[in-house]
């Protein structure tokens, strides 16, 4: 009688491969920083700054690790010109096309500015963004 091992007992199968569509992450990846634009339109709006942060590890001299809190920087898309809002869509370092060969959307009021930037979050949910979304991530893949 010889002895079986006790990895045999086991039932073993491959490693299933998680897949998750680029299009989708691209879209995810808008969406987010589409509503970090949100949020700094509220705090525009309530006079007040808006401050991300991330979290940094830090090792000091005696070789100890710690963690702090940096700021982040981001940058606003709107701006304000003759009392109208102006902003654009921003994939990275490309400006998005909003409509045929336009690309700034202006608003009256900050109200206004949020309600565009939720129209665009469900549009890019819709697919509307996709083709560009391709074509802004292969330039900024290409190096």
């Amino acid at each position: 009688m010889t002895k079986k091992s006790l990895l045999s007992t086991l039932t073993l199968i491959e490693k299933p491969i998680r897949t998750t569509d680029p299009v989708i992450q691209r879209q995810n990846k808008l969406i987010a920083r589409i509503e970090v634009q949100i949020e700094m339109a509220k705090c525009f709006a309530e006079h007040k700054e808006y401050s991300a942060f991330y979290m940094k590890t830090v090792t000091d001299p005696e070789g100890n690790k710690t963690k702090i809190s940096v700021p982040k920087q981001i940058k606003k898309w709107f701006y304000q010109e003759n009392n109208k809002f102006h902003t654009t869509i921003r994939y990275g370092a490309k400006t998005l096309f909003i409509h045929d060969s336009k690309q700034v959307i202006v608003v009256d009021d900050i109200d206004a500015l949020i309600a565009a930037y939720e129209l665009v979050i469900t549009e890019v949910k819709g697919g509307h963004f996709n083709i560009q979304l391709q074509s802004a991530a292969t330039k900024v893949g290409k190096k």
